[in-house]
This record gives C-alpha cells, structure tokens and sequence, in this order.
C-alpha cells in the first residue's frame, strides 16, 4: 500500500514486509520549500559519519560486489498527466551495516523540492540485510518529470542505483500567451503564442473573435496583424498529440482622446496657493501621463478680460498645487488630461477662492523724529498686491532698555511718548491684516538725550505763554480790520468817501460851480443852460420833515414827491448865475427830492443822477 503525506502527491511505499515486521524500518520525513531543488550531500554525509563511527572497513573486493538490484519500473516511464508513478531500489548488505538510502532527481535531493515519507523497509536472513525503498508519486504532474535513483555511502564508497525517467506527456503547455494591446486605428502589431509538450510537436493556430483565421504554425509563433479599426479579440490554439489547450484572450483597443476628468475639487487652501484634486475619465486606451490646470482670476469689473494661466502637473497622482495666487481673491479652474493621442475636453469650471495671509513684505522708508517729548515715526506702506488681505493698521514696536512697548497705529504714523532719556530707541513696524502680522520693518533707532524742555506744573495758570499773547494779537488785528471794512461801507454808502478821495488828491482847491435850490409853492420855468458835462453841486435850502419821515423840502406838510424846487446855477462868473424851477415830477428839468448829481445831456437838458443819500437829514446836501 501507498501513504501520501498531506499537501503533496509524492510518497514512499514499503512492501509489505513492513507488516509483517514493522520493528524493521525507519521512517523519516522531507519538506520541499519550492520548485527549484539544490544539489546536497546530507545523506551521503549522515552515512559516512554513522559508518566512521561503527569502524567499519570494507576491503574493495567487498564494495565491488555490492549493488542495487533492478528496481521495478526502471528506465523510461511515459505517464499522462494526473496519472500515478511508482518506482524503487533495493541492495543486499552484510547484516552488521545499517547504512541508509536517499532518493535523488536530477542529482538534486529530493526531500529538498517537495514532502517525501520515505520508508526504509530492511529484513536480515543469514547475516545479510536487505534494503528496500519505494517512491510513490500520484497525480504526476509536469514538474515532476525528471531522472530519478537511489544512493548509499560506505565509508568512503558511494553507490548508486540505475537511474528511472518520469517522462509526464499532456496537452501542451504555454509559456508565452497573446496579451492585451492598445493600438492607433489600422496600425500594424504583432502577436506572441508558444507552447511545450511533451510530446511534442506542437503546432499553433490563431483566432480572431473567435474564428480561426490564417494557416497553423510551428511554436513558437508570432502574429503580424496588418491593423484593426474597432475593438478586436485574439488567441491562439496549441496542437500535440495528446490534444489541444486554447490560450487566454488578449484583447486589442483602438486609441482614442480621453473622455473629460470630473470632480475637481479644492482640497487646500492657503492664501497663496490651492491645491486640487479630479478624477480622470476613461484614458482612451493609452496612459494618462499628463495633466493641464486653466486659472482665470473672476474678473471685479464687469467686461473686463482676465489672463488664463495654465499649469502642466504629471500624473498620477491626479492632484496639483496651484501657487502664485492672491489672497482673498475668486479663481475659476478646469482641468483636462493627455495620453498619446492628444487632450481631452476641459472640465467645466469651478469657481474657489484663497484665504486671507499676513503681509509678506514689511512696511518701508521707516523714520524716526524728536519732537520736544515725543517720538514720531513715520513710513509707507507695502505694496497693495503684497498685503495678502484687508490692511488692518500697523503694529509698532519700540524697544529702548530692556522695555519693549507695542503701539497699534490705523494711519501710517505713529506718536511715541518718550519715557526714558539717555537711551537708544529702535522701532519697528509691521503691517496686519485680520490673520495676523507680517514682517516687521529692519529696526531703525534714534538716541534721546537729556530732557530740555520744562514742563510747567498741570495745576498752576499758564502765564505769558507765547502762544495766549498770539491769540489775543490775533483777535486784536481781526477786529480792527472788521471796524475798517465798516467804515469804508458806510462811506461808499454816504458819498463822504468819494468827497474825501477828491480833497486828497488836491481837486478841492478848485473852485466849482454851485447850484443853489429851494422849494417854491408856485414858480415861473425858463430854460437853463448848462455847460455839457459840466459837474455842478446842488444846494436844498428850506427843507424840513414831514410826519412820515420824509423830506419836505417846500414845508408844506407833504413828502418829498411833490415838492417844487428853484434850482440856482451858478459860478465864479455872476453874470452865469441862473434859477430854474422844476417839480420832482420830472418835468424837462428833472431834479431828484433829495441831493443828485446833476450833468447836462446831449440835447441841452438836465439830467439827475440818484446817488446813495443819507434821509436822516433835509439840511442843505451836496454830492459830486
């Protein structure tokens, strides 16, 4: 009987004299740690040493009588697949050796490729022992095919039984199967198919979708397929004479632009850079190697045209850092992958924006400035694209000592109360956004040396301080200047500075002519004859006020309106001297009630020109 260890088709059989004297054999176990056996001489070794130790000597004549005798099942052994092996050795040894026999194939240990119970069957009779060894091997499959014997060491002596070949013929086995192909429409490819026996020869023939297609081949075979224009299946079909075996299919694509990416999304934001992530759409039959990102900054003015940028990432990863951005600032993204046929359509756009960050620029032209106990500094501020957010002042941070003071400053100056003299001030400055700070300003320092200026006590009365004295100068010389301007208005308004002004420039040493008036109840008119453009002074005499307030120039209890008048021309020539009477009707000769400035008209008439006149009084008035 046959025992086969468990998780392996390899075992050793021993006759069944074991039964019958089981206290006669041994029984050791071998594992196998993979396919590829290595060359060892354990066995032979263990034998040597136990044999050394025994001191057992053996003349040459003995050890050229020992042999193995024919095993059964030597020489070739043709065996299908799945089939059951059987073979052994056996050798006649004098009764005091106890050697042991280990199996090899292909001159490689066999306990070292796969599990092996091997059972060393021996029986004694007339001082000679008999070694038996039998290998069982089930369900044989390629791998185990192989040249197969037994060896025993004596002393320095090896021995070693005729060899058994384990030939396992089957269906042909294929060491190269066609394999998926993405190509450009009719584009010449090639096709790869082999397969081994035994038994050979092996012979192969090609399908296309399933249909044979083309003369058979001798394995190894390659397929030239001149081109295809749609999605093609090929295989191929291995012949021996055991059968046929079909290989797997290889399928052929046509190479087309990849179908648009979805899902762009903003998985980080900062205030100068995103970064997005999308999910590629079908590759087109050909690697995605590479992606484009389109940025275009949402316009703040209606009609106006934004710059696209664009950025090349490598993929995959199908994710992209997108850097050079403004803070607090919208972007529209889209996003469109190649392969080797070209790019496919963007993405829609998606619209995402930066954070707020701190100012990466610090403040500039920082100066310092003593004014009496007060430091002032004063800078400009960074460039607007380098705020990186909404500009919310300026920390100042003034060291002097061991002090350090910070002072918050919405304006680009700031007044630092001094509180220490004899020392160095150094300031710095830094503008803040709703994030935080950013840089601070290089320090700029200014020595303060002792304290000159007197403060006068807050509790005693400022006296002949400059400043009072000025204020009250200042009031002074306004209200003075006010009176003036009064003054002058009032004698435009009365005609006493036109009189003066005339007297002043020396026009009053001339004597002028004088026309004398006075109001007559009744009176004769004659024509009087004025000099043309000559400038005469006109004299009211009589006049008094009548109870409405008005002028009553002939007394009679009436205004002015209807008063009568006898006008008196005359000059430094009495015989010049003329008397006219007019109404203040405006007859011919036309005066005005009260005091006018009387010239002659183109057509020898009188005309009265109104001038501004005080009423205040009806005494007698003269204008020029």
């Amino acid at each position: 009987m046959c025992s086969r260890p468990p998780h392996s088709h390899v075992c050793v059989c021993g006759l069944s004299v074991a039964a019958l004297h089981p206290a006669a054999y041994t029984r050791r176990a071998y594992g196998r740690q993979g396919r590829s056996p290595r060359p060892t001489s354990s066995g032979s070794e263990d034998s040597i040493m136990k044999m050394s130790a025994m001191g057992l000597h053996l003349s040459q004549d003995d050890l050229n009588q020992l042999h193995f005798k024919p095993t059964m099942g030597s020489g070739l052994i043709e065996l299908s697949e799945g089939r059951e092996a059987k073979f052994n050795c056996s050798i006649d040894l004098p009764g005091h050796l106890e050697p042991n026999i280990v199996w090899l194939k292909n001159n490689m240990d066999l306990a070292a490729n796969m599990q092996v119970v091997i059972n060393e069957l021996q029986t004694t009779n007339d001082g000679v022992t008999t070694l038996l060894s039998t290998v069982c091997i089930s369900h044989v499959q390629r791998v185990d095919a192989g040249e197969y014997h037994c060896r025993l060491s004596l002393g320095n002596a090896t021995l070693e039984s005729p060899s058994v070949v384990i030939q396992v013929e089957g269906l042909p086995t294929f060491i190269r199967q066609p394999e998926d192909l993405s190509v450009r429409a009719n584009t010449p490819f090639v096709l790869f198919c082999e397969a081994v026996g035994p038994p050979d020869p092996i012979t192969i023939r090609w399908l296309r979708n399933g249909k044979p297609e083309g003369n058979l081949h001798s394995s190894p075979s390659n397929y030239t397929v001149p081109g295809v224009d749609k999605y093609t299946r090929f295989n191929c079909d291995a012949f021996n004479q055991k059968g046929v075996s079909t290989s797997r299919e290889a399928n052929v694509n046509i190479k087309v632009l990849p179908q648009p990416v979805s899902e762009v999304t903003v998985i980080e934001r900062q205030s100068n850079k995103l970064i997005l992530r999308w999910t590629p759409g079908h590759d087109g039959f050909s690697p995605l190697t590479r992606c484009q990102i389109r940025i275009k900054e949402v316009s703040r003015r209606r009609g106006e045209v934004m710059n696209t940028r664009l950025i090349d990432a490598t993929v995959p990863p199908f994710q992209c850092e997108v850097p050079g951005l403004q803070a607090l600032t919208e972007y529209n993204f889209s996003v469109s992958c190649s392969n080797d046929m070209g790019s496919s359509p963007g993405s829609p756009w998606i619209q995402d924006s930066t954070t707020e960050g701190v100012p990466s620029v610090y403040p500039r032209n920082v100066t310092l400035r003593l004014n009496e106990t007060v430091l002032v500094v004063k800078w400009r501020p960074p460039p607007a694209d380098k705020i990186n957010g909404v500009l919310r002042g300026y920390d100042v941070i003034v060291r002097h000592g061991t002090q350090v003071r910070k002072i918050h400053s919405d304006s680009t100056t700031a007044n630092v109360a001094l509180m220490e003299f004899n020392t160095t001030y150094t300031v710095e400055v830094a503008a803040c956004t709703e994030t935080g700070r950013g840089m601070a300003s290089p320090p700029v320092s200014l020595f303060v040396g002792e304290n000159n200026w007197v403060l006068s006590p807050s509790s005693s009365p400022d006296t002949g301080g400059p400043d009072s004295v000025y204020a009250a100068l200042g009031v002074v010389v306004g209200v003075s200047m006010l009176l003036l301007v009064l003054w002058v208005a009032i004698c435009v308004h009365n005609g006493t500075f036109t009189a003066l002004f005339g007297r002043l420039s020396g026009r009053g040493d001339k004597q002028q002519p004088i026309v004398q008036y006075k109001p007559q109840r009744s009176y004769n008119r004659s024509a009087v004859e004025i000099t043309r453009h000559s400038v005469v002074t006109a004299d009211i005499h009589g006049s008094s006020v009548d109870p409405n307030g008005e002028c009553d120039h002939d007394n009679d209890g009436n205004d002015g309106d209807d008063d009568r008048y006898v006008v008196v021309i005359s000059s430094s020539d009495p015989s010049s001297r003329s008397t006219a009477t007019a109404t203040s009707a405006g007859e011919d000769m036309a005066l005005l009630p009260r005091g006018g400035l009387l010239r002659t008209t183109a057509n020898g008439g009188m005309a009265a020109d109104r001038a501004g006149v005080d009423h205040s009084s009806c005494d007698t008035t003269s204008l020029l």
